[in-house]
């Protein structure tokens, strides 16, 4: 039985097999430079069929943010049929809120999406089969402040694009002010 000193440097010299797994990094951005949106694209590949977001960014207002998909033949915005419900909690108040939208123009990350108290907002999210020939799913969790609350908020979202075609970026665009900061890793799934 040999065992191996942990102090010690060894050499690999052989191969490794088998199916990875696990999450490839394949977007990586930051700014701390005042924009009324944020673009990613061709980040969506044939590759994956699962991408996971991890975003943080800080807003000049305490007015919504809104997310939309690109279309993959030619880099415009998908600006139709969209689907999505928002459950909304408040730190100073135990009522939840619920909106649904059908059939709306953008995902709309709703009031609480503003950066007013000094926090940033958090944001992650999954995009399932984004360049399949099928609808793009999305279901997401976004914590930051909301300014008719008066208080941080934590919403779960859930969404699709129902017109079936391919995108292949995303886009965030402030309602009204500027995303004055962000830091955005994108992440595929292996063997999702």
């Amino acid at each position: 039985n040999t065992k191996l000193d942990l102090s010690a440097s060894y050499a690999f010299t052989g191969t490794v097999t088998g199916t990875p797994q696990g999450l490839v990094l394949v977007h990586s951005s930051s700014s701390s430079s005042s924009s009324s949106s944020v673009t990613i694209d061709n980040i969506f590949t044939t590759t994956y069929s699962l991408y996971y977001l991890d975003m943080t960014f800080d807003r000049s207002d305490t007015a919504g943010t809104y997310m939309r998909l690109l279309k993959s033949s030619d880099g415009s915005e998908r600006n139709s049929n969209y689907y999505m419900t928002n459950h909304r909690m408040h730190t100073n108040d135990t009522t939840n809120t619920s909106d649904s939208d059908n059939n709306v123009s953008t995902f709309y990350f709703n009031r609480g999406s503003g950066s007013e108290a000094g926090l940033d907002t958090r944001f992650s999210a999954h995009f399932r089969n984004p360049m399949g020939s099928s609808n793009t799913y999305m279901n997401g969790v976004i914590y930051g402040y909301h300014d008719g609350q008066n208080a941080h908020t934590s919403q779960h979202l859930v969404g699709h694009n129902d017109t079936e075609e391919q995108v292949r970026g995303i886009k965030f665009v402030a309602n009204s002010g500027n995303i004055t900061a962000y830091n955005i890793k994108i992440y595929g799934y292996i063997n999702a």
